[in-house]
């Protein structure tokens, strides 16, 4: 009874967090504006007056009256590159704009929307944008709440199975410890049976190790030749570097979910002769292509200082919070890993089905094209793929220098906790019947 209690008080809360949060987080002006019950008021292409200057282009509506704008929304034909927007005003029905009565208000994107706080008593407004674009649509005081459906799904869902989850293994607290102490009781098997695979993925390999730098760097010569010269696909910072931080995360996942495919069935005789924790086979493959991951690093470190000299990109403070991306994902592909370990020893098909589904989820990740590209309707669909989440933060950090969205990290962290606490579910319920099936 407290278990289904529990449940459904976790069920009310997710549904509440999710609401909650996709309001508050991409909404709030329009919260604000409505509170305060401000004046609303639309205007399109027909009440919007454009005027040409020399080079320079001004969209400018009239008030009617004076009435207090807090905020403004405006939206069109807007470049990625929108530097700022000049805002011209004027407070008294006889003055015309000039440069005293102007300022450069900070731009909001919510939803591809534009948001500039006004805060004045006009009569009429005049945009200035830099670099010039075209506006089809402006609303003073917007009330109208606009919530971005991708994102309240994710803060809906993620939440829900992260608590229906828990509480599954809060019942189940005292097997779980026992779990949990027996890592440190196998630690060392764990180390042997990683530094085994080493070995024997580059045995009698003259190069060794230097294969998985080599790897990475021939398929990101071969695609920079072709995106670059031929389908010409260009993004910030060049596409070698772009590629390559999509493909390492990526190739992570790959290599991890189908070394563990079937180490349970191939550890069989040993499973059926001595006691050893079932979930030390899946995370002893997982943690093996971490470790290969971090070496193909050095891949993404040598193009980096190749154009690091050429000056295409430059040594950041960002860059200190690599080791957060990696992590989220390490958490994430351990919960997959948990989750096909288990099933496939069950349904033998999962693991052709499985090679078919990571060939669709690479196309439908931004690994070799940038999601600008896109339409918008398909960019939502991307942003429900928890990989981009993952090499758009590590990108950003990497590459550009820009510490990631809040937003964007809290969801990250979202489908890390949920993948690894639904794949420890899923493998603990399994495990006691993997003796009958492999």
């Amino acid at each position: 009874m407290k278990r289904k209690i529990l449940l459904f008080i976790c069920f009310i809360l997710s549904l509440s967090i999710g609401f909650g949060i996709g309001i508050v987080a991409f909404s709030t002006e329009n919260i604000k504006n409505s509170i305060d019950g401000l004046v609303d008021k639309d205007f399109s292409d027909g009440t919007i007056n454009t005027e040409q200057i020399g080079q320079l282009q001004y969209f400018t509506v009239s008030l009617d009256d004076e009435i207090y704008v807090k905020n403004l929304l405006f939206n069109g034909n807007i470049h990625d590159n929108l530097d700022s927007v000049r805002v011209y005003y004027t407070d008294n029905a006889n003055k015309e704009f000039n440069a005293q009565n102007s300022f450069f208000p900070k731009i909001i994107i919510k939803n591809d929307n534009y948001y500039l706080e006004i805060d004045k008593n006009v009569t009429a407004i005049r945009l200035e944008l830099l670099p010039s674009d075209t506006v089809e649509n402006i609303k003073v005081n917007p009330k109208i709440l606009n919530i971005h459906t991708v994102n309240t799904i994710l803060f809906t869902i993620l939440p829900l199975v992260i608590s229906f989850s828990a509480v599954s293994l809060i019942f189940d607290r005292e097997s779980l410890k026992k779990d949990i102490l027996a890592i440190k009781r196998y630690k060392y098997l764990l180390y042997e049976l990683v530094l085994k695979d080493i070995k024997t993925k580059y045995r009698r390999s003259v190069l060794g190790l230097l294969w998985s730098v080599l790897n990475p760097l021939l398929m990101m010569i071969v695609l920079t030749a072709v995106f670059s010269n031929i389908i010409r696909v260009e993004v910030e910072g060049g596409f070698a570097l772009f590629y390559l931080t999509g493909y390492l995360l990526f190739n992570f996942i790959s290599e991890s979910t189908n070394f563990s495919l079937n180490t349970i069935l191939q550890a069989a005789q040993l499973i059926k002769k001595v006691y050893i924790p079932k979930y030390i086979f899946p995370l002893q493959k997982c943690l093996f292509s971490f470790v290969n991951m971090i070496f193909s690093l050095t891949a993404f470190v040598i193009v980096f200082t190749i154009f690091m000299i050429w000056g295409n990109v430059s040594l950041n403070s960002s860059m200190l919070l690599f080791p957060i991306p990696l992590i989220l994902i390490f958490l994430f592909s351990l919960g997959c890993c948990f989750i096909l370990s288990s099933l496939v020893v069950f349904f033998r098909d999962i693991g052709h089905i499985w090679g078919i589904l990571l060939t669709v989820w690479m196309y439908a990740s931004p690994i070799i094209y940038p999601i600008s590209i896109l339409p918008d309707w398909l960019v939502s669909a991307i942003k429900l793929n928890p990989l981009y989440y993952y090499i758009d933060m590590f990108r950003n950090i990497m590459i550009y220098g820009r510490i990631p969205a809040f937003a964007d990290f809290i969801i990250a962290l979202l489908f890390s906790v949920a993948s690894v606490l639904v794949g420890t579910v899923i493998f603990r319920k399994c495990q006691d019947k993997f003796v009958m099936y492999i």
